[in-house]
């Protein structure tokens, strides 16, 4: 029975990795045109009121599309890969682990600031400000993660 479920999680681990493959791949071949950000409109050039957002286009980094590809690949294969890290104990595995519940935190936290910390209702400086915030502790927590595999006995077992 545990040689079975051993198969099993080989199985669906290398599954999720086939997808991810295959997601990357298709990402990797859009157009960065296709894609746009928002832009502030004002009312006149002498007048900044805020009226609302606008298209503009992506000119560098990785287009929403494919950061959004990026984050469900991460979460579909974390659903297999604790199941393996526990069954096969590999040194290698308590990283990937630690790495990748580091990402999705930050994914997940930075989309809630990104969603809530609203230009029009708390200031221009806010959402900038909690995102440094939160990036300093996603890599503070990667790094407590990273001490405590190294040192201790580590987040699987």
């Amino acid at each position: 029975l545990q040689v079975r479920f051993r198969f099993f999680c080989v199985f669906v681990m290398s599954l999720a990795l086939q997808v991810s493959k295959h997601l990357l791949r298709r990402g990797a071949l859009t157009k960065l045109t296709s894609v746009n950000a928002c832009r502030t409109l004002v009312a006149t050039p002498s007048n900044k009121a805020k009226l609302g957002t606008a298209p503009q286009p992506v000119t560098s980094g990785l287009l929403p599309s494919q950061h959004w590809s990026i984050e469900r690949v991460v979460a579909i294969s974390m659903l297999p890969m604790y199941p393996i890290a526990i069954i096969y104990e590999p040194y290698l595995m308590e990283y990937v682990v630690s790495a990748a519940v580091s990402l999705h935190a930050y994914w997940g936290f930075g989309g809630v600031i990104r969603d809530y910390a609203i230009e029009r209702k708390y200031g221009p400086a806010v959402a900038p400000a909690l995102k440094m915030i939160w990036m300093i502790l996603s890599a503070f927590g990667f790094a407590g993660l990273t001490y405590f595999n190294y040192y201790d006995m580590g987040v699987i077992k």
